[in-house]
C-alpha cells in the first residue's frame, strides 16, 4: 500500500476518536509502521514523491508564465502533473508563443504506457525543456530513416526544398526519384560543381538585394534556401526532433528560454507559411518546378512564370 497524505490524516482522525486525545499519537513509533500499512514498498513511495515533485515543478511553471491560470488548481487531489503539463502546453500555444510538438508528447506518453517502469521520465523531460515544434529538415533518404523509426521532416517530401538543397549544398549526395525527371531535363548534376553553386547563390542574393523586382513567392527563396540547406541561424528552422534530446544538444528551457523560443517562432512562422505557398505553386503544374530549376541553373524564366 502507498502511504499518502490522506493516510496520515485518516490515522490522526482515528487516533483522536479512539483515545479522545490527539496527543496519544505521540506514542506511535515512526520506525514501526502500523500493521495495516505494511508492507510499504520503497519503490512505490519513491514514485509518489517523484510525482509530487513533478506536480510542484509544473505548477511553478504555470505560476511563472501564466499566473492567472493558477486558480483552476484549487483542488489537486485528482490533478496529475502530466495534466498540468498539457495545460501549460495548451496555454503557450493558444497564446501564440510557438507551436507545440504534440506528436513528440504523445510518443513520450505511449512509451510510458508500454513500459510502466519508465515512470514517465521521458515525458517529464518536457517539464524542463519546451516541447516546441521544430522544422529542421532530415536530409537522409526517408525510406531508410522511416524503417529505423526516426521521426522528422524529410526533405524529399518537399520537392522545391529538395531542389534547393541538391543544387545549393555541397553535402547533398542523393536525389529522390521525384526530382530525377527535373534533373535529367537539364543534365547538370554530373557536372554541377562549386562554381555553379556559387552562381546559384548569387541569383538568390540578387533577390534579397532587390526583392521588389520579383514576385512575392520568389522574394522568400533566399530564406527558404538557407532553411533547406541548414544554413539558417533560426533554431526552430535549424534544429530537428532527432537531435533535440541528444546529449549536449541546444534546447529551449522553460525557465530561461521562453523569450528566445517565442522570438524564433515569430521569425520562422512567415518562412514556414511561404513554404506552404511554394508547395501549392509547384503542385499546380509540374512545369513550375521546372521553372524554379531553370532559374537556379541558368538565371532565366523566374520573373515570368513564378
Amino acid at each position: 500500500m502507498i502511504i499518502t497524505q490522506a493516510s496520515f490524516f485518516d490515522l490522526a482522525k482515528e487516533g483522536h476518536q479512539a483515545t479522545g486525545e490527539l496527543k496519544q499519537l505521540a506514542q506511535l513509533r515512526p520506525w514501526a509502521p502500523l500493521q495495516r500499512l505494511w508492507p510499504v514498498r520503497l519503490a512505490a513511495v519513491n514514485t509518489q514523491l517523484q510525482n509530487c515533485q513533478r506536480s510542484i515543478m509544473s505548477l511553478r511553471l504555470i505560476g511563472q508564465h501564466f499566473p492567472e491560470a493558477l486558480d483552476q488548481y484549487g483542488n489537486l487531489t485528482r490533478t496529475h502533473w502530466w495534466d498540468i503539463l498539457v495545460d501549460l502546453a495548451n496555454l503557450a500555444e493558444d497564446a501564440g508563443w510557438f507551436k507545440i510538438d504534440w506528436d513528440m508528447l504523445n510518443e513520450a506518453w505511449a512509451a510510458w504506457l508500454e513500459q510502466s517502469d519508465e515512470n514517465g521520465d521521458h515525458l517529464a523531460t518536457f517539464l524542463r525543456y519546451i516541447p516546441v515544434r521544430l522544422y529542421g529538415f532530415n536530409h537522409e533518404p526517408a525510406t531508410i530513416q522511416l524503417f529505423q523509426g526516426e521521426p522528422g521532416l524529410y526533405i524529399e517530401f518537399f520537392p522545391p526544398m529538395e531542389l534547393l538543397y541538391v543544387l545549393l549544398d555541397p553535402a547533398a549526395a542523393d536525389i529522390s526519384s521525384g526530382l530525377l525527371a527535373v534533373a535529367e531535363m537539364f543534365e547538370v548534376l554530373d557536372s554541377w560543381d562549386e562554381l555553379d553553386r556559387e552562381a546559384a547563390w548569387e541569383r538568390l542574393y540578387a533577390i534579397e538585394a532587390n526583392p521588389e523586382a520579383y514576385p512575392e513567392v520568389a522574394r522568400w527563396l533566399p530564406a527558404l534556401a538557407r532553411w533547406a540547406c541548414g544554413r539558417t541561424e533560426n533554431p526552430v528552422l535549424k534544429w530537428s526532433f532527432t537531435t533535440y534530446y541528444q546529449d549536449n544538444s541546444p534546447r529551449f528551457a522553460w525557465d530561461t528560454d521562453v523569450v528566445k523560443a517565442r522570438s524564433a517562432w515569430q521569425e520562422a512562422q512567415p518562412v514556414i507559411e511561404q513554404l506552404d505557398r511554394l508547395m501549392a505553386w509547384c503542385q499546380e503544374s509540374e512545369e513550375n518546378l521546372v521553372s524554379l530549376a531553370e532559374f537556379l541553373i541558368t538565371g532565366k524564366n523566374l520573373g515570368v512564370t513564378l
